[in-house]
């Protein structure tokens, strides 16, 4: 999977907020009675591909079997496969990355839930994951803030970025007596131009080249606009929930560097 037990203690930072029992959705299960030697009937068959289910867990759970309906087959889950209903929805997004479902257990059998990548796409998933991405945006403009003026800044922003837009409302802010750093009006992809260009700020948290930047602050913008607006699909497939988890590593790591080198 994507991180250990101790990885993803480091990058779950909201551990209260968005548990794996909102996420999961009811199980549609076959009874184990209903499987001989592996096969499943013809009409449970039917009804699943009628349905559009895609898998249907074997009970009692315990069996540690599912149905996968595409490939008419039972398989086995793993061990790794199950997350507690109280843990965050992070550890599924985890079980994804090298599993095509998760099972959300709880104390009572009729609450189990499943998960799959299109589960993904919830605006409750988008609400849990916003924060990573902004604390991160945060974080670095936090760290701007504190190294360098505005004034400093101006010339590196206005020779690197056409449109000008952050100068132009912190310029407009001024004249309405609003006195704040550049920084709180720049976005993402400005924020990253200054840490790309400024040598000094880039290798405070550690990246210590010109493309390693970018393509950090890339990875968090893949899906940062995707979690922010309702109607966006954040993902399709497996490999789009391994970019994800790439992506939610990027925000954890300039979040926790810019904060480190803040607190020092």
């Amino acid at each position: 999977m994507h991180w250990n037990s101790s990885e993803i203690s480091e990058v779950i930072r909201f551990p209260i907020e968005g548990s794996s029992d909102e996420l999961g959705s009811p199980i549609n299960f076959i009874s184990q009675g209903d499987v001989t030697d592996r096969d499943v009937p013809e009409e449970i068959r039917k009804e699943f591909v009628e349905q559009d289910y895609d898998y249907g867990p074997l009970r009692p759970y315990d069996t540690q079997q599912y149905y996968d309906v595409e490939e008419d087959q039972v398989k086995a889950l793993s061990d790794e496969q199950y997350v507690d209903y109280n843990e965050p929805m992070l550890h599924c997004l985890n079980i994804l990355t090298d599993y095509p479902l998760a099972i959300v257990t709880h104390p009572d059998d009729d609450n189990y839930g499943i998960v799959m990548p299109a589960d993904f796409n919830s605006r409750v998933v988008k609400e849990y994951l916003y924060p990573f991405f902004a604390e991160a945006a945060r974080s670095v403009s936090d760290l701007i803030e504190a190294r360098y003026d505005t004034i400093e800044l101006l010339p590196i922003y206005l020779s690197n970025r056409n449109n000008g837009e952050a100068a132009n409302r912190w310029a407009q802010a001024r004249e309405n007596n609003v006195e704040l750093h550049i920084a709180e009006f720049m976005n993402l992809t400005d924020l990253k131009v200054i840490m790309t260009e400024v040598t000094e700020l880039r290798e405070e948290i550690n990246l210590t080249s010109k493309t390693q930047c970018r393509n950090k602050f890339d990875d968090v913008s893949r899906f940062r606009n995707k979690v922010m607006h309702a109607n966006r699909t954040i993902v399709h497939n497996q490999e789009d929930i391994q970019k994800l988890a790439a992506s939610i590593d990027a925000t954890a790591y300039l979040t926790s560097r810019c904060q480190a080198v803040l607190d020092n």
